[in-house]
């Protein structure tokens, strides 16, 4: 289960489906895989769905989550909500707000600490019977700081908390060293799908 992050893009770069690592992992042949990615979730928002997809009884869960929701926020959710709901006036005040002094200002993360590791200890016991392999959210390079101010800090945090939380967490930090992203600094391209996939079949294994 995960966010945006096992998906194929079309942008800022393309990576297409057969090169992400789930689809790695099922042209090996011996898996049955059972997808469950959606696009900008947070731990809070993949817990919800937990009760449906975990009827199908899976010996490995791979959850990858996490970035959604700590990167630092000019806006909350809620705030968020309510300037879409006010037109023109609420496109004037995200413009005005998003730029990084407000965001290094206000550093609101979607789900705050305390918040995460309780998401995390509650999709656990979802899973008390399969083997869960957690991918550790990949560190900020110097580029994704510069464009998101506090980045760094608020991942190596929530980082700490998933190794805390789980037995079997993949490192993820070779993605940035053998540039594995795209130019946004957080997608996956294809050596990072790559990555992980390898390091994945070695936990597997």
């Amino acid at each position: 289960m995960s966010d945006s992050l096992a998906l194929a893009r079309p942008i800022p770069e393309v990576c297409e489906y057969k090169e992400t690592w789930p689809s790695l992992l099922r042209a090996k042949g011996y898996f049955n895989i059972h997808q469950v990615s959606i696009g900008g979730a947070t731990s809070k928002e993949i817990l919800k769905q937990v009760h449906y997809h975990k009827m199908f009884y899976p010996d490995i869960v791979i959850l990858q989550v996490g970035i959604v929701d700590c990167v630092p926020r000019f806006m909350s959710r809620l705030e968020l909500d309510i300037s879409y709901s006010l037109g023109n006036l609420g496109k004037k005040i995200r413009a005005f707000c998003n730029k990084k002094s407000i965001r290094k200002y206000r550093k609101i993360s979607y789900v705050n600490e305390n918040e995460f590791k309780s998401n995390l200890i509650k999709f656990k016991s979802h899973f008390e019977n399969s083997k869960i392999i957690v991918l550790g959210i990949i560190p900020a390079a110097d580029e994704y700081e510069k464009l998101v101010p506090g980045v760094k800090d608020k991942i190596e945090n929530y980082n700490h908390i998933i190794f805390n939380t789980f037995k079997n967490v993949i490192k993820t930090d070779n993605v940035v060293l053998q540039n594995g992203l795209m130019s946004d600094q957080h997608h996956l391209n294809a050596k990072g799908h790559n990555i992980l996939f390898n390091q994945i079949i070695k936990v597997i294994d």
